[in-house]
Formats: structure tokens, sequence, C-alpha cells
């Protein structure tokens, strides 16, 4: 799998490391697991806009169907029969997303890819510690 990462951000990113760590790990351990095996890749992309930053995960993987859209952040759902896990990934990147003060929306087409964005409240060093 063909791996790219456009940071615009050119700087750290202040935020509860541990809970980032859990929200890309599962939503780019999809991106890897549901992969195509022509080509494949998934694109990291961080942006700042207007106090916020933004994680663009995109894929070209076999992506998800329609009517599952609705579902994938449900506890122990399973979007697609190729699923070999608990049906929990999404569901914690979502919790751990919320727990930040951010969001996550999913966007597919069944056999084009998968586009996540992730939206996190941008930190100052300085807000953290006056909390």
């Amino acid at each position: 799998v063909k791996l790219v990462l456009e940071d615009e951000l050119k700087t750290d990113i202040v935020t509860d490391a541990e809970r980032l760590r859990i929200i890309l790990r599962n939503v780019i351990g999809n991106s890897l697991k549901y992969s195509k095996e022509s080509n494949p890749y998934v694109k990291c992309s961080l942006k700042k806009d207007n106090g916020y930053i933004f994680i663009y995960i995109i894929d070209n993987g076999i992506g998800i169907e329609k009517q599952h859209l609705t579902n994938i952040f449900n506890m122990f759902y399973k979007g697609s029969l190729k699923s070999t896990g608990s049906g929990l990934g999404l569901y914690i990147a979502k919790e751990s997303v919320q727990t930040l003060k951010g969001t996550i929306e999913i966007s597919s087409e069944e056999g084009k890819g998968t586009e996540v964005v992730i939206k996190l409240p941008e930190l100052s060093l300085e807000s953290i510690i006056t909390q």
C-alpha cells in the first residue's frame, strides 16, 4: 500500500497524544485492511483552518456500501462481510474524537474508496495550562 503524507501544519499538534493515536490507528487500520489489490494507497493530509486542525484520510479501497454509512459508528457494527474485527474500531474512534471536542465524518463509495475527515479544535499549550 502506498502511504502519502501531506503536512500543511508544519508544527506539532497539541492534543491528547494517546487518543489521537487510537483514532488514527483505527481509521488508517481500516484503510489498510480494506485496500484494493491493485495500486492501493492511503493519503493522510493535515490542515489548519479557523481554529481547527483537519485530518483527512483518503483511500482507494473497496469502499462502504451506501446502506451501511449511517451505522458505521455504532458499537459492534460491521459494514462488510469481509470484516474480521469486533466492530468496535470506528465506534472507539468516534468516542475518542468527541472526547477531544471534535467531529469525524466519513464519505465513501463502494468500489472507489473512502474519505474520513477528523476535525479537532486547535489548542495551545497556554490554553491547556490555564484550564
